[in-house]
């Protein structure tokens, strides 16, 4: 709302002035001998009433009530939505947490949804086609009964609950304690402004300095500057800049409208705080979820290590085309390819793609570990978001599955059984899965992959698609 100054700064900008007991004085050249004055050595200057601090900032209020209004009706609103966005990180106070929610609400219903165009391709039969939102907000039992009405009456609580709780936020921000205290004449209080709550007793404001006013003694009122009010002479202390005490002015203003606008927001009719009717449930069950160790759903889930979650999408067993014999075919089991994904300082990272249980195969170091890296020649850079978790997954199967090419024994070697792969020969990984024809391998139900001869035409050295 901060795009203009307030009065006070307005003032400070063009004279000097005093404030006493809740009142504006101007300094005057005019020597009359007022009471009210200043004492610059031998020289004295008049204060000339101006104008109530009361007064001021109620000519603010008219000036500005439009800004103020706007302010206030859409404050309550951002307010209790970000205090929403605020308690999900909190709850994920933990990477964790925050981990497991982008996982179980982001990745996994994308994957869902992903299934549904690929479920040929993947063997999938997902028999009840909903979105992957709605799959698993169904696991999670956060959607509510047809004809139920206690979600709707919980929204209103919470609604109420959020409004309570930055309601006491705000109102402790607003300082009781004045910011500055001085002498001079206090005024008596009925109801504060704004002021009153910031500064007790008189100041005295020059070149963009604020003085407050202190009782001095004979001596000092020989001094340089003193200001007489009341017939009681005073001199000046400093105390802090013009700009400062604007600052906190406009801060207590802030904080008394945000006081105002939730005091008086009436949560039963004002429908633009969206709050879901599940999100106490949400919270519940990712609460419960906290110590899963594994969530699957069909072929697709995740895995909990300590801190690390292995996000899996299981491949049918297949049988890859020897590219050499193109006339044999390797087999390999169900494979569960993975992307490792994990959270620092509220932020989700992956990296890698790793087979989750362990298997021999020509692209993978260790046949005998679980959570093996896939080494893939080729790389490639995928985003921190749900959809690049998805992308890199759905590459790295294709690499896997598809990616013993010639092109990649020419790299590891010799376009021959001899080719290295991690310190063995393509020989010796043919030796460990075995061999089948493709016939046989249809009838065992391996799903045929890495063919690059088509109709009897190659198709080219290289499979083309996306390699990780």
């Amino acid at each position: 709302m901060k795009n203009h100054t307030n009065f006070f700064e307005r003032l400070a900008n063009l004279s000097s002035f005093v404030i006493d007991s809740g009142v504006i004085y101007t300094i005057s050249e005019h020597d009359s001998r007022k009471s009210n004055r200043v004492e610059v050595g031998e020289r004295r200057y008049d204060l000339n009433q101006f104008m109530s601090v009361a007064a001021m900032e109620d000519l603010e209020e008219r000036l500005y009530q439009g800004k103020m209004f706007t302010f206030t009706q859409n404050y309550v609103q951002e307010a209790l939505q970000a205090e929403i966005l605020s308690e999900r990180q909190k709850d994920s106070r933990k990477d964790i947490l925050r981990l497991q929610e982008f996982v179980l609400l982001e990745v996994l219903p994308l994957m869902i949804d992903t299934a549904y165009d690929l479920g040929e391709l993947l063997h999938v039969d997902l028999e009840v086609k909903k979105s992957g939102r709605e799959v698993i907000e169904d696991v999670l039992q956060l959607n509510s009964k047809e004809g139920e009405d206690v979600e709707e009456i919980n929204v209103f609580q919470e609604k109420e609950r959020l409004r309570q709780k930055v309601l006491e936020r705000i109102t402790q921000e607003i300082r009781e304690e004045p910011y500055i205290r001085a002498e001079g004449i206090i005024k008596e209080q009925g109801e504060k402004t704004l002021w009153d709550r910031l500064v007790q007793g008189s100041i005295c404001v020059m070149g963009g300095e604020i003085f407050g006013l202190r009782d001095i003694d004979e001596e000092e009122k020989e001094g340089e500057i003193r200001i007489s009010i009341e017939n009681i002479m005073y001199g000046l202390e400093y105390n802090c800049s013009a700009s400062d005490l604007g600052e906190k002015y406009d801060q207590l203003l802030l904080n008394t409208l945000k006081q105002s606008a939730l005091a008086q927001w009436n949560v039963e009719t004002d429908e633009r705080v969206m709050i879901p009717a599940n999100e106490k449930k949400r919270r519940g069950a990712l609460e419960r979820l906290a110590d899963t160790k594994n969530f699957e759903y069909g072929n697709l889930g995740y895995i909990r290590e300590g801190e690390l979650f292995y996000v899996y999408w299981e491949m049918p067993k297949f049988a890859m085309q020897n590219p050499l014999e193109p006339q044999r075919y390797h087999p390999f089991p169900a494979t569960r390819v993975s992307v490792r994904v994990n959270a620092s300082d509220g932020r989700v990272y992956h990296e890698g793609a790793y087979v989750v249980d362990e298997m021999a195969h020509p692209f993978l170091r260790d046949w005998k570990n679980r959570y093996e890296h896939i080494c893939i020649l080729s790389g490639g850079n995928f985003e921190n978001t749900a959809q690049g978790i998805v992308r890199h997954i759905s590459s790295a199967i294709n690499a896997f599955t598809n990616g013993l090419t010639l092109k990649s024994l020419d790299e590891h070697g010799s376009r021959d059984e001899n080719a290295m792969y991690f310190g063995r020969s393509l020989k010796e990984t043919y030796t460990t899965v075995g061999t089948l024809t493709r016939e046989q391998a249809v009838e065992a139900g391996y799903r045929i992959t890495n063919e690059w001869i088509l109709d009897g035409k190659e198709r080219g050295e290289e499979i083309q698609g996306e390699k990780q």
